[in-house]
This record gives structure tokens, C-alpha cells and sequence, in this order.
């Protein structure tokens, strides 16, 4: 697309960074790290799986806008929350990208529910775009959106 046929579409792109640069907070991760300990995968990544408590406990320290981040076509964080307050055997995979760099933030790119749980299964399925990977063990239904 040759956006000098588009008028106003880059004054509307500058306009939406300006407004979300308010709602980025910078520097929250810090905080989730040290409630997690997760294992440091590179330089500003950290990744593991965590509790549906610890899920809950991360999300208050999380901007209203990381509670909308979801990866790729998966379900939001808030989504995910929302089965870990509904389900305190749940377990989520994570990761964490931190400051300086500019895409700071905390995801959640998979989730494991109790096979029991048929509701939370189909709840988190709809939230999101078709997942991934979908993996039954003998007591979880494990689903990943990478």
C-alpha cells in the first residue's frame, strides 16, 4: 500500500502512539521478576511456567494495556486471568521481555487446564484464534498459541 494515497493515516498512527505512550508504564516488569525468579533465557527474556495464584498476584502489578497483550492470535492476559481465578489448578506458560528494551512487557502463551475443566477449556478457546498446539496428558489439557 503506498501511504501517500492515505491522508490522515499517518497524523492517526502518530495520534495512537502518543495516546498509548501515557498508558505504557515502563519498568513494571522489574517487579514481576522478582515475585516469579524465572530463569533468564537471553539478555531481557525470562520464561517458565507459573501457578494460577502467581498468575493472579502478576496481574495486579501489570498496566491495563499488558492485560490486553495476547501472543499472536491467543487469548489476553486478562483472559488468562480469568481461568486462574476459576480454576486454582491451572498453570500458565509465560515470558517476560524487559527494559531497555522498548517491548517491555509479560505474556502468557499457553495454559494448563485440568481435563475436568471442559468449561474453561472451551472458554479460553474461544477467546483466542485456533491455538497452536493442543496437548492432552493423562490429568491437563495443554494449549499453546506460539
Amino acid at each position: 500500500m503506498d501511504i501517500r494515497f492515505c491522508p490522515g493515516l499517518i497524523e492517526s498512527l502518530k495520534q495512537l502512539a502518543k495516546e498509548n505512550q501515557g498508558e505504557r508504564k515502563r519498568g513494571f516488569t522489574r517487579k514481576v521478576l522478582e515475585m516469579l525468579k524465572l530463569p533468564k533465557r537471553d539478555h531481557c527474556y525470562y520464561k517458565g511456567r507459573i501457578t494460577s495464584a502467581q498468575l493472579i498476584e502478576v496481574a495486579k502489578l501489570l498496566p491495563d494495556l499488558n492485560l490486553n497483550d495476547r501472543q499472536n492470535f491467543g487469548p489476553t492476559v486478562r483472559d488468562f486471568v480469568e481461568v486462574a481465578k476459576r480454576e486454582p489448578r491451572a498453570q500458565f506458560e509465560v515470558y517476560v521481555i524487559t527494559e531497555p528494551r522498548d517491548d517491555e512487557r509479560f505474556t502468557v502463551e499457553g495454559v494448563w487446564i485440568p481435563s475436568d475443566r471442559q468449561d474453561l477449556i472451551e472458554f479460553i478457546l474461544r477467546q483466542g484464534g485456533y491455538p497452536e498446539e493442543v496437548i492432552k496428558s493423562k490429568n491437563y489439557i495443554g494449549i499453546w498459541w506460539d
